[in-house]
């Protein structure tokens, strides 16, 4: 069974890197993006279609300078799949856009990894098959 993917939107280095890692500790395969057109070229493949990524993982803050254009198609691109916004202050009317969608669940700063890891788990599962944990975890 392959792991779970998940598209990783932060702009912030220090934090995109402590968020894939804590994924990726737990067995997720993250795509890593720093902008909004980043991670539309990572949800694109050759046809136009968006890529297989089982949740998206998208820090509010980041979309706060991107183009309306690039809103939509992310919205389009990622359709039904599962996301996760993480909202910071000041985030509420981003947020309303994205919690329209059933689909949108919102995590508000300050938060610990561990908390994006269960609320991951509760949307999509695990990143690996259980009892497939690294030696020494």
């Amino acid at each position: 069974m392959r792991a779970k993917r998940v598209l990783l939107l932060e702009r912030e280095p220090e934090e995109r890197f402590t968020l894939s890692f804590t994924l990726e500790e737990e067995g997720y395969g993250v795509a890593k993006a720093e902008s909004s057109r980043e991670a539309l070229a990572l949800l694109a493949d050759g046809a136009g279609r968006a890529a297989a990524v089982d949740a998206v993982i998208i820090d509010l803050e980041t979309l706060a300078d991107a183009e309306e254009g690039d809103l939509g198609e992310l919205e389009q691109k990622c359709g039904r799949t599962p996301c996760i916004a993480l909202l910071g202050f000041g985030d509420d009317r981003q947020s309303m856009r994205f919690k329209k969608n059933g689909h949108v669940t919102c995590l508000e700063k300050p938060f610990a990894p561990d908390d994006l890891v269960s609320l991951l788990e509760r949307r999509i599962g695990g990143g690996r098959a259980r009892g497939r944990r690294a030696a020494g975890d």
